[in-house]
C-alpha cells in the first residue's frame, strides 16, 4: 500500500510539474508577444520624429546658408562702399 501511495504522490507531482511548465511557456509566448508589439509600437513613434528632426536639420542648413549669402553680400556692398567713398 504504501508503494500505491508513493506512486499516486509521484505522478502528483509529474502532473504538478507539466501544468507549471506550461504556464511558463504560456507566460513565455505572451511576453515575447508583448515585447514584440512593443518595439512595433516604439518604432512607429521614432520614425515621424526622426523624420521631423531631419527635417528640421535640413531647414536649419538651409537657412545658416542664406546667412552666409547675405552676409557675403553685405561685405561686399560695404567694400564697394568704402571704396567710392
Amino acid at each position: 500500500m504504501h508503494t500505491l501511495s508513493s506512486s499516486l504522490d509521484n505522478t502528483s507531482l509529474v502532473l504538478l510539474l507539466l501544468e507549471c511548465c506550461q504556464q511558463l511557456e504560456e507566460g513565455h509566448r505572451t511576453w515575447a508577444t508583448y515585447k514584440k508589439e512593443s518595439a512595433w509600437g516604439l518604432k512607429r513613434l521614432e520614425l515621424p520624429l526622426e523624420e521631423k528632426s531631419q527635417r528640421s536639420q535640413e531647414k536649419m542648413e538651409e537657412v545658416e546658408g542664406n546667412i552666409n549669402v547675405l552676409r557675403e553680400e553685405q561685405r561686399s556692398t560695404l567694400e564697394r562702399v568704402e571704396v567710392e567713398y
